[in-house]
């Protein structure tokens, strides 16, 4: 497919309509000629240098003497954490109410029918905007902090939420977490196909399963 027409003087080779390609390499070929005239050289040695700034969320190590390398990876793992929860959450989100959207009860046809068309079309930055400016924003600041059950701070920086530590003991607390989670499925498993075969609601722990 052929590119816009470039003027005479400009174009590489006589080319009047130079191809896509061609009009990429041009550009690429021009773009560093300022830089060779001045003496710009794309150097990357300043990832080496001390960032001197702080990031409040990160799955690595990091503090402000952190390089800028360092600094990169974080922001990269995060970005990562942040599409994985989004595209997770997006999608149950979708399900639920895209499945209440054809339910016969009509109060959850009604609310998944008003949740629908209330954000249908809205571009994701005002929904941004809208949530960062009307609702976050709104939020005492930090030294007077809303304490929730939890406790759970809200404040205009953000929201703060207890997470556990792990210490020494974690690796044995995963292997009984491990257990115990495979000794339920087996249990789960052993109740449905005795309830299957004898055509009776298996009982445990005086309720029903």
């Amino acid at each position: 497919m052929a590119g816009r027409a470039l003027p005479a003087h400009l174009c590489p080779g006589g080319l009047r309509n130079p191809p896509d390609p061609v009009l990429w390499l041009f550009g690429a070929q021009h773009a560093g000629a300022p830089c060779s005239n001045r003496d710009w050289r794309w150097v990357f040695s300043f990832l080496r240098l001390t960032a001197g700034f702080d990031i409040g969320e990160y799955l690595i190590s990091y503090d402000r003497s952190s390089t800028y390398l360092r600094a990169f990876q974080v922001g990269l793992l995060n970005t990562a954490l942040v599409s994985v929860l989004g595209i997770a959450l997006a999608t149950l989100i979708g399900v639920v109410f895209g499945v209440a959207r054809l339910s016969q009860n009509i109060l959850v046809q009604s609310i998944a029918r008003i949740y629908i068309e209330f954000l249908r079309n809205v571009p994701l930055l005002v929904l941004l905007i809208l949530w960062y400016t009307g609702v976050f924003l709104k939020f005492p600041r930090i030294n007077q902090a809303l304490t929730l059950p939890g406790p759970t701070l809200l404040t205009n920086r953000g929201i703060a939420v207890p997470w556990g530590i792990p210490t020494e003991t974690y690796p044995s607390y995963l292997f009984i977490l491990g257990v115990g989670l495979a000794l339920a499925l087996l249990a789960t498993a052993g109740w449905t196909w005795y309830g299957r075969r004898t055509g009776r609601t298996p009982w445990c722990g005086g309720g029903v399963w």
